[in-house]
């Protein structure tokens, strides 16, 4: 008589905990690539929106004359200016005024901002009235550029925020020179 061998196979139970460990592994991997992916997309929104704010911070910087017009909160008519503005030659600079050219420098920014991937986006620049970095200088002038986007049905509005100074150019009066 042959005797009995019981240990043939894998019996039901050991099947499914081992099907059970599998899918819990499957399920945590998962999550981790969702999270990944989603952090990866906050991190290129956020590239996005600095490489806009320093944009404007450099374009500020270099019109320091204005710089207070960039702060201004009536943008109206940024949609429309004049032809001279839009399209100098390329001999000839146009002739902007300065309230033009900081409407100008707007809509490029808006452009901007619209060519990102950035949901809802809006841009505002403030400038910041009492901050103990201007306190010292009566020509150093701090701002704070503010972008936002997301989605109000989601709930999450993100949000990138910047300050720095200008030193805005103190005015030479006739005569002074030498």
């Amino acid at each position: 008589m042959k005797p009995i061998n019981l240990s043939r196979g894998f019996s039901l139970i050991e099947v499914l905990i081992s099907f059970v460990i599998l899918v819990i592994g499957i399920l945590g991997a998962t999550i981790l690539i969702m999270r990944s992916s989603q952090v990866n997309m906050t991190a290129y929104e956020t590239e996005q929106a600095a490489i806009i704010a320093n944009n404007m911070i450099e374009t500020i910087r270099i019109d320091a004359d204005n710089a207070e017009k960039y702060a201004t909160a009536d943008r109206e008519g940024y949609d429309s200016l004049p032809s001279v503005c839009k399209s100098p030659t390329l001999n000839s600079e146009a002739q902007c005024t300065a309230a033009e050219l900081v409407k100008l420098n707007w809509q490029l920014f808006n452009v901007q901002l619209k060519s990102t991937n950035l949901p809802n986006a809006t841009l505002d620049v403030k400038e910041v009235t009492k901050s103990p970095a201007n306190a010292g200088s009566n020509n150093n002038k701090q701002f704070l550029i503010i972008i936002s986007w997301g989605s109000a049905a989601t709930k999450k509005i993100n949000t990138y925020t910047v300050d720095f100074i200008v030193t805005v150019p103190l005015a030479v009066t006739p005569g002074n020179g030498g």
